[in-house]
C-alpha cells in the first residue's frame, strides 16, 4: 500500500504545481507622461565642396572646410578628400 501512496502523492503534487489560471491577469495600464517641449534651434544648410549638410547650432557654432590633396607617401596613402571641422563642438 505504501508503494502506491508515495508515487501517487508525487504525481498529484507535480500536476497541481503547474496549473494555468483560468482567467488572464488584467493588462497593465501604461503610464503616460508628457514629452518635453521641443526647443527650437536654428539649422543652417551648408555646402562644402562635395558635401551638403544641415548644421544645427546646438551641435556646433560654425565649421571649417578644406580640401586635402592626395598623398602617396609610403606610410600614408589616401585620395583627395574634404576635411570638415566643426567649431564650437561641445566635446573635445
Amino acid at each position: 500500500m505504501k508503494r502506491v501512496i508515495y508515487p501517487m502523492l508525487a504525481l498529484l503534487l507535480t500536476l497541481t504545481a503547474c496549473t494555468i489560471p483560468s482567467t488572464p491577469p488584467p493588462p497593465e495600464t501604461p503610464i503616460v507622461t508628457e514629452p518635453p517641449e521641443p526647443t527650437e534651434t536654428p539649422v543652417t544648410a551648408t555646402t562644402c565642396n562635395e558635401l551638403s549638410l544641415l548644421l544645427d547650432s546646438a551641435l556646433a557654432s560654425g565649421y571649417d572646410c578644406e580640401r586635402v590633396p592626395e598623398s602617396d607617401l609610403e606610410f600614408e596613402v589616401y585620395p583627395e578628400h574634404t576635411r570638415l571641422t566643426l567649431q564650437g563642438y561641445p566635446l573635445s
